[in-house]
């Protein structure tokens, strides 16, 4: 009987962590942000632990569904188990943490495929941990399913795919989506609170002195009618959560102004997200340069003298786009403007010591260099006054472009703004003109 009972208990632990694993392997990020919530200064106030969230992610993630195959398999069954009860320990008093002081609203244990309060996630914590100490004292009735061999190899070749699979996704996109900004997903309707929805409740509990104390009053008590009593505190609390939308999260701003309502009115709309641009690798932008679709694209877009903006480095695609009718760059007969050479060897000159050739995509060849030898007339190519200072919404003046039918072109970020106003005109321009055909 206790054999029977033992098995099952080693089967509901093992599958809870293997679950709660691979939910967060397919997507390390979301897991790293609930580190950085939980190292926050109103939490743990362990914010320098915040730069090391992913690592600690990934850490977390392969600790959690390691034990459960090794559980699940009979692999080193005492490490297994003892190691199975620090971390559920660690779970155990995170959670009543979180639950108790109100802290984290979820602790994010099976990522975003099931969503718990903090309280169900404690009382499903106390329940693992309970069942983990049984095993501790059964330890001896977990034996490999098959032989010591084979449950070595499953669990060395389980952490070879699982390593596999963290470098895959943080890399790429979740093999398995379970955020509300999945592929498919709408946003403006994942934003929305049915009429019908249950609505929150909360408590407010007020602090006034009265006759030199600090006394605590419910709203019914009325505090504020209290003769002589003046206001200290008002803490709320919540009752009852109600309903969250799906995506409840989501806002843009710019300048201060919430203009999520309008973009997401648009009929189409693009937006190109970068976490932590910190991150990001000077020479991965090689593989955009030189995709032969994207200059397929390019052509078809020329072709058909629809809108089309450039900026910095994104010449050089465009200098590689030939036309197969022509046997020309797309820009080949155009005025235009780019990162300049004395721009990028000032940059590379400057940083060589320690950063080697960051500032140089192309050792030996320039942006400028390349863009000047596809064009038609060398005389084209337009320097603009010297780039010292960025421009800004307020400040368009610091900043260049050319533009030249359908084209814009600009030379470095410090041209930024004036280039997006310039591609927005020219777009609104082609909107306009195809409204009128």
């Amino acid at each position: 009987m206790m054999q029977i009972l033992t098995h099952i208990a080693r089967l509901l632990v093992a599958v809870t962590f293997v679950f709660s694993g691979f939910v967060k392997l397919v997507d390390p990020l979301g897991s790293a942000y609930k580190f950085e919530e939980y190292f926050g200064a109103d939490v743990l106030n362990l914010e320098f632990l915040s730069p090391f969230a992913l690592q600690f992610s990934v850490l977390l993630i392969l600790a959690e569904i390691m034990l459960g195959v090794m559980l699940l398999v009979g692999f080193k069954s005492k490490l297994t188990v003892w190691s199975l009860f620090v971390i559920t320990l660690l779970f155990l008093f995170l959670t009543w943490y979180s639950a108790y002081y109100d802290k984290v609203t979820d602790c994010g244990c099976f990522g975003d495929a099931v969503k718990l309060t903090p309280w169900e996630t404690f009382y499903k914590n106390v329940i693992l941990i309970v069942l983990v100490v049984f095993l501790m004292v059964r330890v001896y009735d977990i034996q490999p399913i098959s032989s010591d061999v084979f449950a070595k190899r499953i669990s060395l070749i389980s952490l070879l795919v699982f390593v596999g699979i963290i470098f895959y996704v943080l890399r790429y996109l979740p093999i398995i989506d379970f955020r509300p900004y999945a592929i498919g997903k709408n946003i403006p309707e994942g934003m929305l609170i049915p009429e019908d929805a249950e609505k929150p409740v909360y408590e407010d509990t007020w602090v006034y002195n009265v006759n030199g104390e600090d006394k605590t009053f419910t709203t019914e008590e009325k505090p504020w009618s209290i003769e002589g009593a003046t206001f200290v505190d008002r803490k709320t609390r919540t009752l009852v959560e109600g309903y969250v939308p799906p995506i409840h999260d989501f806002t843009m701003e710019r300048d201060g102004e919430d203009i999520t309502e309008l973009l997401m009115d648009k009929e189409k709309l693009m937006l190109i997200v970068a976490y932590n641009l910190n991150l990001t690798d000077d020479k991965g932008m090689i593989e955009y340069l030189e995709s032969k679709m994207l200059q397929k694209v390019v052509v078809q877009f020329f072709k058909t003298k629809k809108p089309v903006g450039a900026i910095c480095h994104g010449l050089v695609l465009l200098a590689r786009c030939i036309d197969p009718e022509t046997n020309k760059s797309v820009i080949s007969d155009y005025k235009v403007t780019s990162l300049l050479k004395s721009q990028e060897l000032t940059a590379y000159n400057l940083t060589k010591f320690w950063l080697k050739d960051y500032y140089l995509t192309y050792p030996g060849l320039t942006v400028e260099d390349e863009v000047k030898s596809v064009l038609a007339n060398s005389k084209n190519f337009q320097k603009g006054p010297t780039p010292v200072l960025r421009d800004d919404a307020k400040r368009l003046s610091r900043g260049f472009y050319v533009k030249d039918r359908n084209f814009i072109s600009s030379r470095w970020p410090g041209d930024a703004y004036s280039f997006s106003f310039a591609c927005i005109e020219l777009f609104n321009e082609a909107c306009d003109k195809r409204a009128l055909s």
